[in-house]
């Protein structure tokens, strides 16, 4: 009678095991396809100049791909900095008529042109999901 009892009891363990496996491993899977899926890409109409300190010329563009935005200028050149050093890339700042500094990865004349680049980027850089792109309302 005991050796039923403990067969039972195994048998049940064993069910409860493997239904939490099935569980954990459809969970994995719904997390895996939703880092698949990319970050929507956020858009922004506004007014922007070089900030102080850029060269003036850097505003003159109708697109925008922005890495980071803050209230600080000294935050904004952290950022700045740091872009160059790690990617070699020519970044610069604007400013736009409410303060906010936009630490600018590059900049393009044509829509089609950013958009593509920052997919590209996103594609190359998982961390690079933040990524926006500004339209200069020249």
């Amino acid at each position: 009678m005991k050796y039923i009892f403990w067969t039972m009891v195994l048998i049940g363990f064993a069910f409860t095991s493997c239904h939490s496996l099935k569980k954990s491993s459809s969970e994995e899977t719904k997390t895996e396809s939703t880092k698949a899926k990319s970050t929507p890409l956020t858009v922004k109409k506004e007014k922007v100049v070089a900030a102080k300190g850029e060269d003036s010329s850097v505003g003159n563009f109708k697109y925008y791909i922005i890495w980071g935005s803050f209230q600080h200028q000294e935050n904004a050149l952290k950022l700045k900095k740091q872009l160059i050093d790690e990617y070699q890339t020519p970044a610069f700042i604007l400013v736009n008529e409410e303060g906010w500094f936009r630490v600018c990865f590059e900049s393009h004349n044509k829509e089609k042109s950013a958009r593509a680049r920052i997919q590209q980027l996103r594609d190359k850089y998982p961390n690079f999901e933040t990524m926006w792109l500004l339209i200069n309302k020249l």
